[in-house]
């Protein structure tokens, strides 16, 4: 990291909880070359399964990061700057949860300079859980964004879930909220939440 980068880091007081983390494969190949509607005929290039950076609150199991890097050779650099952006909204984790080894290289020398233990675990089942659940999004033709909008509403529906969600998945739903894109039950749900944490 650069030293802008580090002295950002440094200034991070709020400590988060426990990350579980994963980077793996897509399911679907994507290309660098731009066409309509995201195709291209003939493209120059071969296309390729780009990276996806998955990071588990260990607690809820909510997903914090759920990032592809359209850079292959560069992953490393893309997911770097998602795990700042990550240790910014909901502060810097006090360990950290990996399962393999390219997962546990990227993030060798991050944990330290995020001041977070580090450990190698074969099976985090909250982790699985959302990777599975990723994958299945793929799979499952029967799922629409209906489905999946009605799945949210009902979650948010549940101040105690609410009271759940880490600070920057509430902030981003606030903004959803500004907006005027959920019920108004939702949004006062999420509204004294916000007030409750000062956010």
């Amino acid at each position: 990291m650069d030293d802008l980068s580090l002295a950002k880091l440094r200034k991070i007081k709020k400590r988060g909880g426990e990350w579980a983390s994963d980077i793996f494969m897509h399911v679907e190949a994507v290309s660098s070359e731009a066409g309509d509607e995201g195709f291209v005929d003939e493209p120059q290039s071969a296309p390729f399964f780009p990276y996806l950076l998955m990071i588990v609150d260990n607690q809820s199991g909510l997903v914090l990061v759920g990032e592809i890097s359209p850079r292959l050779d560069a992953y490393t650099e893309d997911f770097t700057k998602t795990i700042l952006k990550a240790a910014h909204a909901n502060g810097k984790p006090s360990r950290i949860l990996v399962c393999n080894e390219r997962t546990q290289a990227l993030f060798s020398k991050l944990a330290k300079q995020l001041g977070a233990e580090l450990i190698m675990q074969n099976h985090i089942p909250l982790l699985e859980e959302a990777r599975d659940g990723f994958f299945e999004r793929f799979d499952d033709d029967s799922i629409n964004a209906d489905d999946q909008i009605e799945e949210i509403m009902n979650v948010l529906a549940d101040p105690e879930m609410i009271k759940a969600l880490p600070d920057a998945i509430l902030i981003q739903i606030s903004e959803a909220i500004e907006h005027g894109m959920l019920p108004a039950d939702v949004s006062n749900h999420v509204r004294k939440e916000c007030q409750r944490r000062k956010l």
